[in-house]
């Protein structure tokens, strides 16, 4: 595989009832997730992780099977979370990322001008991509807030408690990797 480009998501954040100004605020919560990362996450925040596609969350809103979630401001506006949240806490805990890779080999066997196209093409998405995705963080916070959502920064105790989750779910993502997860940590943490 040959990695042509990567975007990211924008940033994911938390839609609560109530505001957020630290971990302790979560606790009990029953907190949308859609990954195994994220429902550890909810674990270590002490709330109860809840599997749930982006299609399924106003129902689960209103039935109270959740009364809190983890996401993009972009899937807030898509699911019209202000039907059931009033606080949205900025937390860029992290930005998942959409990459585009092409077969090496089925790359290789492409006439040069078409390849030099190819990267040419790439190149010039990506930072649009980022651009892209800029702007619908921005769209979307604005929509949140013109619908009645309080649109926030998380709390510098709220980010310290999260930074600290983090490490440690890079620990247990380590640890569970053996020695090539240990060597792609180790590059990703020298850039």
């Amino acid at each position: 595989m040959r990695l042509l480009y990567a975007v990211a998501w924008p940033g994911q954040g938390l839609y609560t009832r109530d505001p957020i100004k630290a971990s302790g605020d979560l606790k009990g919560l029953k907190m949308r997730t859609y990954s195994p990362l994220t429902s550890r996450l909810a674990e270590l925040l002490g709330s109860s992780g809840v599997q749930v596609q982006v299609s399924d969350v106003p129902q689960m809103f209103a039935t109270g099977a959740m009364n809190a979630m983890v996401t993009s401001s972009a899937t807030g506006t898509a699911t019209k979370a202000w039907e059931f949240v009033k606080n949205y806490t900025k937390t860029n805990a992290w930005n998942p990322k959409n990459v585009v890779v092409v077969n090496q080999r089925a790359f290789n066997g492409l006439p040069k001008s078409v390849q030099d196209g190819l990267l040419k093409a790439a190149a010039a998405a990506e930072p649009r991509g980022w651009e892209m995705s800029k702007a619908r963080e921005k769209e979307g916070d604005e929509t949140l807030a013109k619908n009645g959502v309080t649109v926030t920064e998380a709390s510098p105790e709220l980010k310290g408690a999260l930074s600290k989750i983090g490490d440690q779910m890079a620990a247990e993502w380590e640890k569970s990797a053996g020695a090539d997860g240990q060597a792609i940590l180790k590059a990703y943490k020298a850039k």
